[in-house]
């Protein structure tokens, strides 16, 4: 065969193109066709290389002990769903990019059981790579969990999931992939202090009538009011509007108890992000005083998000209203607003 006629750049995923074998052999041996002498039909086969699953860890936060070791389960399963039981995978140690003072892992070889499950543990900074055995192999990794840490991951296509765990076998579709996690220990708590309503009550009104209300947010270990939304995953950004100042919503919606915070989810005909009904500002000095009479005081260190209602806003008096704030741990904290109390 002329050079010209050999195909050139097969495609597969993102693997790298090696080399052409004849359908025959079972061993895939290398075979140059523009050299090898045929007297027949004759298949070849091109011989890619194989997929690879890259896993970093990396800890982070005011509070973290980056001395702390997380295991990572990996369960492999063939392109039919059948476990690679007592299989040997070699994998390759690295470190993350950007950090230093760190070792790599050494390079090794782990061998599954009879789930098809191997373990692999990994300090602050460090990496695996996982050499797998076929390309469309799926792949479901679990990490342990420590208490007080939370919990990110983030694949080579930048989804990030808020979980220590991917919740479906991932399919390589020939493709390397990579699992960045992320494990964070930080101290945070938003407080929401009401004052009291403003407005005047009309007899053509009734119950429902309009209210002005200012809030006051503040995080009593700091500075950790999610203002950016980084603490949202890839879905939640779809779901959530977004906010320019802090993630603060007024909703009617009684968010059940998660096992951090509480697990507030957006409609707009429920929800409503605070800054479209009030003007807001961060304060890092002066103070206030809340509903109960009390005098918060806002520092650089601890800054307090003021919220203050552009006009009065009619506030159903059969329906309760919230506040939810979301801080950059990734809980929502919830308030009862007193809407039915007292006006000045």
């Amino acid at each position: 065969m002329k050079s010209a006629q050999v195909p050139s750049s097969p495609v597969l995923g993102n693997q790298t193109f090696r080399y052409w074998y004849n359908s025959t052999n079972s061993g895939k041996s290398q075979v140059f066709l523009t050299s090898v002498t045929v007297s027949g039909a004759t298949t070849y086969y091109p011989q890619w290389t194989y997929p690879t699953l890259t896993i970093s860890n990396q800890i982070t936060g005011s509070t973290a002990d980056k001395s702390k070791i997380f295991t990572y389960t990996i369960a492999v399963n063939n392109e039919s769903g059948t476990a690679y039981s007592g299989k040997s995978f070699s994998y390759t140690g690295g470190t993350v990019d950007g950090e230093t003072g760190v070792t790599a892992p050494a390079n090794g070889i782990a061998s599954s059981n009879s789930s098809g499950e191997i373990k692999i543990s990994l300090s602050h900074g460090q990496k695996v790579t996982i050499q797998l055995p076929g390309y469309y192999d799926q792949v479901k990794v679990t990490q342990s969990e420590i208490s007080t840490y939370w919990t990110t991951y983030t694949t080579e296509a930048d989804e990030k999931f808020n979980s220590n765990a991917t919740e479906n076998p991932i399919s390589m579709d020939a493709t390397n992939r990579s699992l960045a996690f992320v494990n964070s220990n930080d101290s945070s708590q938003p407080v929401i202090y009401q004052q009291k309503m403003e407005g005047e009550w009309t007899k053509d009104q009734g119950d429902n009538y309009g209210r002005k209300l200012t809030v006051y947010i503040r995080d009593l270990y700091g500075d950790g009011i999610d203002t950016q939304g980084s603490s949202f995953s890839t879905s939640e950004k779809a779901e959530f509007p977004g906010c320019r100042y802090a993630q603060v919503y007024l909703s009617t919606y009684d968010a059940p108890k998660a096992d951090r915070g509480f697990k507030f989810r957006y409609t707009d005909t429920e929800s409503v992000p605070l800054e479209s009904l009030f003007s807001c500002r961060k304060l890092t000095s002066g103070s206030f005083t809340d509903i109960e009479g009390k005098t918060v005081t806002a520092t650089s260190e601890k800054p307090i998000w003021e919220f203050k209602m552009f006009s009065t806003y009619k506030f159903d008096q059969n329906k309760n209203y919230f506040i939810y704030v979301r801080d950059l741990t990734g809980k929502w904290t919830k308030y009862l607003l007193d809407t039915k109390g007292f006006i000045e």
